[in-house]
């Protein structure tokens, strides 16, 4: 009966490292022009502009746009967004989302919507960083950085496709509290 106790303690131990935390959410800002239905509104149905840089997974930069904004684009679900990198005349001129994978450099929200073309990828690494902004003209509407501790061999990986979902459900939030600049 005294191993009983013993023997649960060991268990939980060795699950420990299967219950870490594999995406972090790390700065947050959203701006008071925000609304909790600019997705639905920009995007259901119909287009959305989707700049992807860097390539997590070493596979070339086209595949990987193509493949993030098909998951983005399967994720949507009833809504239907058609989250792309080349946008047909449904998509709104005004509204896109820039999506930095391993950023080479420090980003800021307003240097993701306003220079977009000075931000690159860096290599491939275990952890994936991620920042991003949903920018409306050249400055941002939200914007997030956040990790997922690898690894993680694909989009297809369940995981990084579960990151990929929370990381939206951030970047767009469905109960927006305003805050201050980061």
């Amino acid at each position: 009966m005294r191993a009983l106790p013993l023997i649960a303690a060991v268990l939980t131990l060795a699950l420990l490292p299967a219950c870490e935390q594999r995406v972090v959410m790390d700065k947050s800002w959203t701006s008071q022009n925000y609304r909790t239905t600019d997705l639905e509104t920009y995007g259901a149905g119909r287009d959305f502009h989707t700049v992807v840089i860097g390539d997590p997974f070493g596979q070339g930069q086209a595949a990987f746009t193509q493949a993030v904004t098909r998951e983005l684009s399967r994720q949507s679900g009833a809504l239907r967004v058609n989250f792309t990198d080349r946008p047909d005349a449904s998509a709104s001129d005004f509204y896109r989302i820039v999506l930095a994978f391993n950023p080479a450099t420090s980003l800021s929200r307003e240097r993701l919507c306003r220079n977009q073309a000075s931000v690159s990828g860096g290599p491939p690494q275990k952890d994936i960083e991620l920042a991003g902004a949903f920018c409306g003209s050249n400055k941002a509407v939200t914007y997030l950085q956040a990790r997922f501790k690898g690894p993680a061999t694909s989009v297809r990986d369940p995981e990084f496709r579960e990151f990929l979902r929370a990381y939206m459900q951030s970047l767009f939030p469905r109960n927006a509290s305003k805050q201050a600049g980061l």
